[in-house]
């Protein structure tokens, strides 16, 4: 993410604005998709969707898709 700086004119304190970077993100996403994966596969902790069990990446990503589609309201 781009950070660019600028002062609250009320308390004078430095505040950020972060501008997206999809690049990021992307990495982001897929450090999460792998995390869960490990996660799952060394303690048995699943996500479920529709009552199947998310092991794959594809898997993972659809589930996190759909959830976040969810949550926006789309």
């Amino acid at each position: 993410m781009t950070r660019q700086g600028y002062a609250d004119p009320k308390t004078g304190n430095v505040k950020r604005r972060a501008e997206p970077d999809n690049t990021l993100i992307k990495e982001m996403l897929e450090i999460a998709i792998e995390e869960l994966s490990e996660i799952g596969a060394e303690s048995d902790i699943w996500l479920v969707d529709d009552g199947k069990i998310c092991r794959t990446h594809k898997q993972i990503y659809t589930y996190l898709k759909h959830r976040a589609l969810r949550r926006s309201g789309k």
